[in-house]
């Protein structure tokens, strides 16, 4: 299924009858910017603040060694350990500010994820939904997990290498070398980067 595809069903699916009392953003999250491989549909409460939307897209997607992040929305900064720095050419914020504060329907904006190995998220205000659940953040829909090929023999790959970017299936990986840094394949952009295992 596309973006597209699940943009269309959700709208025959969730958004009859809310003309009078949506509570939630409907957020697109994807990457990489053009033809993502990997995307999400959040349903994101108006409540909720920019630190609960990146606490879940850690849980979801990012974590895996406690690195910094940050939000980039208009040329402003909200980050996840706010330090004001003099000579950013950015005004920078702290997460804790409510969604419902800076949030807009169409509006564009990017979560980036580690700032040595930084994988960036492209993020977009796609409409507003009335959710069941008013007070956390959902996935309403997934894209499916891709499927990659075995570099040395083209069967379905199970692991990936960190350093190489190249995928093995468990039948062609050489369990003794050490210098490829073999991680698993996870439906998730940060597959093969840093440690992160799902």
């Amino acid at each position: 299924m596309s973006t597209r595809a699940a943009k269309s069903h959700i709208d025959k699916c969730l958004n009859q009858g809310i003309e009078d009392s949506p509570n939630a953003f409907l957020i697109k999250v994807q990457w990489p910017h053009k033809n993502p491989i990997y995307w999400l549909y959040l349903s994101v409460p108006f409540k909720s603040k920019l630190e609960d939307l990146d606490h879940f897209l850690r849980e979801i997607w990012l974590e895996c060694c406690g690195h910094l992040s940050q939000f980039t929305i208009d040329h402003k900064r909200y980050s996840s350990d706010f330090e004001p720095n003099p000579f950013s050419p950015f005004e920078e914020f702290s997460m804790s500010i409510r969604s419902e504060e800076i949030l807009v329907t169409s509006l564009k904006f990017t979560h980036e994820y580690d700032f040595g190995s930084t994988t960036e998220l492209l993020l977009e205000v796609v409409g507003l939904i009335k959710a069941e659940a008013s007070n956390e953040i959902r996935v309403i829909v997934q894209n499916q997990e891709p499927q990659f090929k075995c570099a040395s023999c083209g069967k379905k790959a199970k692991m990936i290498s960190s350093t190489e970017g190249d995928c093995f299936c468990k039948s062609c990986v050489v369990k003794d070398d050490d210098e490829l840094y073999l991680l698993p394949l996870v439906n998730s952009p940060r597959t093969g980067v840093c440690g992160y295992v799902g």
